[in-house]
């Protein structure tokens, strides 16, 4: 497979392989049918090397969402999750819809896991989030360095692709990841974040 995307338009051949604009190569002959049809004696096609064309591709691109989602006690309640969980069902219909990719990472405790590794299949996004377990205290530093290390992962596999972090939390960051202030580190981290040019979503 020479490549995929989008044609939109044609260029003259630079040595790489690409696949065949046919249409701007028969325009590209068209004006020099008679000359080379009274030369060949015959009524046949003559296309020559100077009239191919080849196409050139828009380059598929998309999103690769992450979803960090806090399911510690402080975010329990029915009310809260409710909310946090309806704000990220609305983001994965436009996630759908765009047939971007879509991973989620849960934390609570002292850990922060893949709850789904990055998929096309949103519906294996709202089972997960559906069935998210709640409970025990708030590893927001934790969950940041997971989740930036998640994406740099995902980019190395789709370079392409465009990566947003939505991160779902009441920001009640209460569990150290180095032994220091947790509030610090969440914020040391969250820095880390934004100096990786990662899109990030706070709700």
């Amino acid at each position: 497979m020479l490549g995929s995307g989008r044609y939109v338009k044609a260029k003259l051949p630079t040595g790489e392989p690409a696949p065949l604009a046919l249409d701007a190569t028969l325009r590209a002959a068209a004006p020099h049918q008679s000359a080379r049809r009274a030369a060949a004696g015959d009524d046949s096609l003559h296309i020559r090397a100077e009239d191919i064309r080849h196409k050139v591709l828009s380059r598929l691109t998309g999103a690769s969402v992450l979803f960090a989602v806090d399911a510690s006690g402080s975010m329990g309640s029915d009310e809260v999750m409710s909310h946090a969980k309806g704000v990220v069902l609305s983001l994965l219909t436009d996630v759908y819809q765009k047939r971007d990719r879509v991973g989620m990472i849960a934390f609570r405790g002292t850990e922060a896991k893949v709850a789904l590794p990055f998929t096309t299949s949103v519906e294996l996004a709202r089972k997960k989030l559906e069935n998210l377990p709640t409970g025990g205290k708030s590893p927001v530093a934790l969950a940041l360095a997971k989740s930036l290390g998640e994406i740099r992962r995902e980019m190395k596999k789709n370079p392409g692709r465009t990566p947003f972090l939505v991160i779902l939390t009441d920001g009640k960051a209460n569990i150290s990841m180095e032994g220091k202030d947790p509030f610090d580190e969440a914020l040391k981290q969250a820095k880390m974040v934004r100096a990786s040019g990662v899109k990030t979503l706070l709700v």
